[in-house]
């Protein structure tokens, strides 16, 4: 559990400071007023707001799923009326089910997206991760659809306990040793959340799952309604937009905090572009990326 002191001219400024300090929002912290500052005498001799963040705890959704999956209960007794009906396994999506037969006889040959653009798995830099991290997250070329196994119950088991068990998962083969899961259904916009951070979770904590035994890594990527790309797409566009600001200014233009993926993606981006350089600074999870005018 996290504790910062922050300070401030005024609550709201001090509580900013801290949650800034923190990289959370004002809902994952409890406020504590430590000082309420003095302006002094003429404005000399004042004292700032002084305010304490602690972080709320939360359920370890991971641990609890990973004692359930260890532990799994007795199967239910089986049904004596009538046999049972088709697609009933919630955790295993009947393929295609959902398509129109036209729809499926005129995707049946080879199950490619032909707008998914090929995409080289990232390479590592001594900056901006590492493997099996929760930031790689890009965009993946799909190829044959199969069985997701564990990895697909354990993932349909959390999408469950977040109350969205109408979500469909499917389970796609992808290059580089790599898996890929894609979601379909209502309220897709709850998993994606702020900046794509829930999907990011939920991918991060799949590869925790499947790679804590596995002595070979495997690479795994969950992704919504091609979330991943568009995301990608909106931060070269931003990497554009913001080195012709600091180009014309000729000041440096800080961006946002960003995971170490889609601080490479700027960075790639940036590459060559005449007048500016980019760097990362800070710490994680406050890295980000500067974009400088060249002297």
């Amino acid at each position: 559990m996290r504790k910062v002191e922050a300070t401030g001219k005024s609550v709201d400024e001090a509580i900013y400071n801290g949650l800034v300090q923190m990289g959370l929002s004002i809902d994952e912290v409890d406020i504590e007023i430590v000082s309420q500052g003095s302006r002094g005498l003429f404005g000399l001799g004042g004292t700032k707001v002084v305010v304490a963040l602690t972080e709320k705890e939360t359920v370890s959704l991971v641990d609890e799923i990973f004692h359930s999956s260890e532990e799994a209960p007795a199967p239910a007794p089986k049904r004596e009326q009538g046999p049972p009906r088709r697609n009933e396994n919630p955790t295993i999506p009947r393929q295609n089910a959902d398509r129109p037969r036209r729809d499926r006889d005129r995707r049946s040959g080879g199950g490619k997206q032909g707008d998914r653009r090929r995409e080289d798995r990232p390479r590592r830099d001594r900056n901006d991760g590492r493997r099996g991290e929760h930031s790689q997250q890009a965009a993946v070329n799909l190829g044959e659809k199969i069985d997701g196994g564990k990895e697909q119950e354990f993932l349909v088991g959390i999408l469950t306990r977040m109350g969205m068990d109408q979500t469909k998962v499917d389970c796609y083969a992808c290059d580089d040793n790599c898996v890929s899961f894609t979601l379909s259904g209502p309220s897709m916009g709850v998993l994606i959340g702020r900046r794509g951070e829930t999907l990011n979770a939920l991918q991060y904590v799949v590869s925790l799952y499947a790679n804590k035994s596995d002595k070979e890594y495997k690479r795994f990527v969950v992704d919504t309604e091609n979330y991943r790309i568009k995301r990608e797409n909106t931060l070269r566009k931003l990497a554009k937009k913001k080195a012709q600001e600091a180009r014309s200014s000729g000041k440096s233009v800080a961006l946002e905090p960003m995971n170490p993926y889609e601080r490479r993606v700027l960075h790639s981006e940036l590459q060559g572009f005449p007048g500016v350089t980019t760097h990362s600074e800070g710490e994680e999870p406050h890295r980000h990326v500067i974009i400088k005018p060249e002297d």
